[in-house]
């Protein structure tokens, strides 16, 4: 009779062992470092509907939304639609808030030219990061990025994501003066 002895199948279940100890972690920090890649691609993407909304000059087309920002953030005046923006998280208070939305910006008439920001609810576009990777934003100078209508100056700047694994991952998306958005 032909068979296995006893020490070939503990030195195949060893080797077994060890690919398994080595994949299972390689493929663990794969899958977070792609988790992490999408969330930031998806702050891209919803920086890029806000320029191309703006772009191409799309006013809230909801009544219901004009009235509400006429009535609740210019009180009872019209409000002055500027161009739509992203709101990113304050995280100098630390709140652990990893939503962000697209917005639509405007001025009130006696406001100073002070921009306002109401979420764009009809446009669905509310997104959080995924918690499971513990990702926080970092805001540059303004936790806004407004993209306006033409012949208004861009509020440029730039978001930092960082997870707090080890090594820990970081993406920067920049937006120029231009509206050119990059991310590195």
């Amino acid at each position: 009779m032909r068979g296995f002895t006893l020490i070939e199948l503990l030195i195949v279940i060893v080797i077994i062992g060890m690919v398994f100890g080595i994949a299972v972690p390689s493929f663990q920090s794969y899958r977070s470092s792609q988790t992490f890649n999408q969330a930031a691609m998806d702050v891209e993407e919803t920086l890029s509907v806000a320029r191309n909304y703006a772009a191409s000059n799309v006013y809230p087309s909801s009544t219901d939304a004009q009235n509400e920002l006429n009535s609740g953030g210019c009180l009872s005046q019209t409000a002055d639609f500027v161009g739509y923006g992203v709101s990113i998280p304050d995280s100098l208070n630390n709140t652990g808030n990893t939503t962000y939305s697209l917005d639509i910006v405007f001025t009130c008439p006696n406001g100073g030219g002070v921009y306002e920001y109401y979420p764009a609810d009809k446009i669905k576009w509310v997104k959080s990061l995924p918690i499971s990777q513990n990702i926080s934003f970092t805001a540059g100078s303004s936790n806004h990025i407004v993209f306006p209508f033409l012949n208004k100056p861009i509020l440029s700047g730039s978001v930092t994501l960082q997870n707090n694994f080890t090594p820990p991952l970081t993406k920067t998306i920049s937006v120029s003066p231009s509206g050119v958005i990059s991310m590195n």
